[in-house]
């Protein structure tokens, strides 16, 4: 009876009540460029991905097609060119390596 109990606890603390909740976003002003990356101390291709901001949640990111991007070091200039198969997709032309400590 004891066990009973506890299982009905636990069914009804589990099948709680849901409610739909719409989260009320500001607007993006379109003018800036969302940049993902994350450039690994392993020395390959590094990836680097631009989008335009999102206006609702479950949207599909815009990629930012036909970008300049150069990472620049003293010692060193990588370059990266847009992947054909994936827009707004960059990788670099050759293998490098992220420096600990280096901006």
């Amino acid at each position: 009876m004891k066990m009973l109990f506890w299982f009905l606890v636990i069914a009804f603390t589990l099948s709680g009540c849901e409610a739909k909740t719409d989260w009320p976003l500001q607007t993006a002003i379109q003018d800036f460029i969302v940049v993902d990356a994350i450039i690994t101390d392993e020395i390959k291709i590094q990836t680097i991905h631009l989008s335009h901001p999102l206006d609702h949640l479950n949207d599909i990111p815009v990629p930012v097609k036909d970008a300049a991007i150069n990472i620049t070091l003293p010692e060193a200039v990588y370059r990266f060119h847009e992947s054909p198969e994936n827009p707004g997709t960059y990788v670099s032309d050759i293998e490098f390596a992220g420096k600990k400590n280096k901006i």
